[in-house]
């Protein structure tokens, strides 16, 4: 009976030795499946950390050429007010010499008689009387 019961201990030794090295072999596979998924997760978050940061890339590549269409149009729009300025006062300023210069003329025309033309001694006393 002795050999039975060593028998049955050794065979429920066996059986939980068994038990212990399935449920050891499950958890391991568990582990490898947990890492398998977490890796996966792991790679869809950098798949989307990417995505998000190629769209801010892409949104702020927009926002810079914007930036610089509008900074380059204010500068072409100073510019030709600026340069519409000068030709303003450049005109301006040639078209007052020119009148100055015609007035100037009109009223030493108007103001010279025939004989101051002819260098009468009257027009140079006339002339120093009115300066």
């Amino acid at each position: 009976m002795k050999n039975d019961s060593t028998n049955e201990t050794s065979t429920t030794t066996e059986q939980a030795i068994n038990d212990v090295l399935k449920v050891e072999r499950d958890a391991q596979q568990q582990i490898t499946q947990c890492v398998t998924e977490s890796e996966q997760i792991l790679e869809q978050a950098r798949q989307t950390a990417r995505h998000i940061g190629e769209r801010n890339n892409n949104r702020i590549t927009l926002i810079h050429q914007r930036c610089s269409r509008k900074i380059s149009d204010d500068i072409a729009c100073m510019q030709a007010s600026s340069k519409q300025l000068i030709e303003d006062k450049q005109t301006d300023h040639f078209d007052i010499t020119a009148m100055s210069e015609v007035l100037d003329r009109i009223a030493l025309a108007l103001t010279t008689t025939q004989a101051d033309k002819t260098g009468s001694p009257q027009h140079s006393h006339q002339q120093k009387e009115r300066e």
